[in-house]
């Protein structure tokens, strides 16, 4: 069965179990109204008929239906939203299988920190190789993925990685069940709200005597005024007002500075809530591979922790209403209360960041599994002991149309050699050369690669493809080559890990004989760096150095076809030798334009 009918058949299974569930509510709606409706009427009815202990008993039986009935309508309610979003995860699944957009983050703040490698690869932003894989809906989530593309990995670490991945992509149910909880979580204000708050300044620190005065006060006062209501009802309005007059002179006094702590942890009672079922879903799972062991291990059960911070946020939050908070705060100083509560969970929790980061390593770990799940034909790279090692076999670019994919096969191996690629326009170089890049960069982050087999050595991979000029900043075309290509050359002389770089055409801004001398001149220094990488050229003259540096220099091509009528025709395959068509005569001749 497809992966993709898998998911059509969740769906369709999906939305009976919705149809299901709407039907119930309203069943249980109706019951809601008829308790309450018909509670109200039998009271008022019986209310000068029975005793007063059969009233109140008969009363509370009502209430207790009342709650009963609207509990079990949010119970169903809860579940219509679950069933929802899972419908929404399936369809977003099918979406991206056929190339359509996807409904989490596309990474467009990467797009612009890391604009070089993002602009040359498609790494970031919309229609990028990070928004087809992305199913991370928080802050972490999201900046860990990024980080899986950006950083280099060691080889123990990008095992690990894929032993995790494919325990992940086993588990179809876990995985959408996890980003059902996490899927409505805004990827910045849950992050920032919560640690401005864990990282705040405590409240009571510098007051906790004062506090303690204050709830004390209230506890004897409030005793004694329950007490009059029973033995010395006279003195009982005396009391209110002290407790009324002390306790709102006290809530005015502090009233600023509990409005800036309840704004911090404000609204994210719904958030705190996602985290703890995220949590506890990780927690209770038996995992094999060792990573994932490790991380669950590190939450250390804090899905309880969360879940205790939620409910002091909705205790919180009494006083947003605004009869209910002054009741409280007049009899109570619930305020206070709350927050001498909140500050001793904030000193037992000072490391929350750590555990929202593990839920970001499984989302990015999980956007890996999600991404074999739906290509079960794609394999895991395997890590080559060798200096420097790339071999592919039938490798393609994850981004191009399914129906319009042609792979390539390429073996590289060794320092202090390079490729060049040459051939005409629109033959496929630029593209092969993304493939290359895009693989290696997933390799490296412990995904699999797009390719039936993939041997490679960990290495940083550094890219000179799409270079612009600034007017800005007045730096022409050239200038801004040779930034980029002194920047390439300093990062391989200094890097203490493989590095593996990817050119193309360099040198483009100036006339072609500077080009050519210049072009030269970088292939030795490459050369003498002992580097490893691609050059894709139009001078085919470059490819000459062949013969000069045979165990150094290999040669390959893109080439094309004119057909019958005249019209260029590509295969887009890998080809050994240098490549001396030049298609332009032909390309003009379709703009009715001729040499």
């Amino acid at each position: 069965m497809s992966v993709e009918k898998i998911y059509s058949d969740n769906i369709n299974q999906l939305k009976e179990e919705l149809s299901d569930l709407k039907k119930r509510s309203n069943i249980w709606s109706y019951i809601r109204i008829i308790v309450f409706i018909g509670g109200f009427t039998v009271i008022t009815i019986l209310s000068g008929k029975l005793d007063v202990e059969y009233l109140i008993l008969t009363t509370v039986l009502i209430f207790i239906l009342l709650i009963l009935s609207v509990l079990r309508h949010l119970n169903i309610s809860h579940k219509i939203d679950s069933t929802k979003k899972l419908i929404l995860i399936n369809s977003n699944e099918i979406n991206v299988i056929n190339q359509k957009a996807n409904i989490y983050s596309s990474g467009k703040s990467f797009a612009v920190e890391f604009s070089e490698i993002s602009n040359d690869l498609d790494l970031f932003g919309s229609n990028s190789v990070f928004h087809m894989i992305n199913r991370a809906s928080t802050y972490f989530g999201n900046n860990i993925l990024k980080n899986f593309f950006t950083n280099f990995t060691q080889a123990e670490q990008i095992t690990e990685r894929q032993k995790a991945v494919s325990e992940l992509s086993d588990k179809q149910e876990w995985r959408q069940s996890f980003q059902k909880e996490l899927i409505d979580i805004s990827p910045e204000n849950a992050y920032r709200k919560l640690t401005d708050f864990v990282e705040s300044k405590s409240f009571i620190e510098n007051n906790n005597a004062r506090f303690n005065i204050y709830l004390f006060q209230n506890i004897v006062v409030l005793s004694i005024f329950i007490a009059s209501l029973f033995f010395f009802s006279k003195y009982s309005f005396l009391l209110f007002m002290i407790i009324f007059m002390v306790n709102s002179a006290i809530s005015l006094r502090y009233y600023k500075r509990t409005n800036e702590i309840h704004q911090m942890v404000s609204d994210n009672a719904k958030d705190l809530f996602a985290f703890s079922k995220a949590l506890d879903l990780l927690e209770k799972q038996n995992w094999e591979s060792d990573l994932l062991k490790s991380l669950v291990k590190e939450n250390d059960l804090f899905s309880v922790q969360i879940l205790n911070l939620k409910k002091l946020i909705q205790l919180f939050d009494y006083r947003l209403n605004m009869v209910v908070g002054t009741i409280l705060n007049i009899f109570l100083l619930w305020d206070f209360r709350i927050i001498k509560k909140l500050d001793i969970w904030k000193r037992s929790n000072t490391d929350i960041e750590k555990h929202l980061k593990i839920i970001g390593e499984f989302e990015a770990l999980n956007s890996f599994a999600t991404l074999k799940y739906n290509n079960p034909g794609l394999c895991y790279a395997k890590i080559s002991d060798k200096e420097f090692e790339l071999n592919a076999s039938n490798m393609f670019h994850p981004l191009i149309a399914k129906n319009e994919v042609i792979s390539n096969s390429y073996d590289f191996s060794g320092t202090s050699r390079l490729d060049i690629i040459t051939g005409p326009n629109m033959s496929g170089k630029s593209t092969f050369l993304r493939s290359v890049a895009i693989n290696m960069i997933l390799a490296g982050a412990g995904s699999v690669v797009f390719a039936d087999k993939f041997v490679f050595t960990p290495s940083k991979v550094l890219t000179y493809l799409h270079i612009t000029d600034s007017i800005k900043d007045k730096i022409s075309t050239f200038r801004a080559e040779i930034i980029k290509l002194k920047s390439i050359l300093e990062q391989i002389k200094s890097s203490d890990v493989p590095t593996f770089f990817i050119l193309d055409e360099i040198l483009r801004g100036t006339n072609s004989h500077s080009k050519f001398k210049g072009s030269v001149a970088i292939v030795k220094r490459l050369l003498e760096l002992k580097s490893s990488g691609i050059i894709a050229t139009h001078d085919v003259k470059l490819g000459e150095m062949e013969e000069d540096y045979r165990d150094h220099i290999r040669n390959f091509s893109f080439d094309f076809i004119v057909d019958k009528n005249d019209e260029l025709v590509y295969d887009y395959k890998l080809k050994k030798g240098i490549n001396t068509k030049v298609n332009a005569e032909i390309v003009l001749k379709e703009l009715g334009l001729v040499l």
